[in-house]
């Protein structure tokens, strides 16, 4: 689950509650979100170092493939997660998301 700029467990708790019913759910949310946070650095922005951050912080067992769920700007994450992990995304669900992409097209 990669959340909008504001995603909060007290808003997506429910909905990852009942994820987790099914199966593991991992939520990722980018230090940038944070409104305590008073000075970015370059690694806080790259995409692709979120990208990473969030593969390091999922621990898939051999041949195991993920779903993205995203919302608002974390679809662009997730997006982008999925460009460049192909292989392990199997479906990428994006709600309300804050751009317009490829619908309906494979990464």
């Amino acid at each position: 689950m990669i959340p909008g700029l504001d995603g909060t467990k007290r808003t997506w708790g429910k909905i990852i509650s009942q994820l987790s019913k099914l199966g593991e759910v991992y939520s990722y949310t980018p230090i940038f979100y944070s409104k305590y946070k008073k000075s970015l650095t370059e690694k806080d922005i790259i995409l692709s170092n979120h990208c990473e951050q969030l593969f390091e912080n999922i621990h898939l067992k051999k041949n195991q493939k993920i779903i993205l769920i995203s919302h608002s700007i974390g679809s662009y994450f997730a997006y982008q997660f999925a460009k460049k992990y192909k292989k392990l995304v199997i479906l990428s669900i994006m709600l309300d998301p804050a751009f317009m992409g490829p619908v309906g097209k494979a990464f």
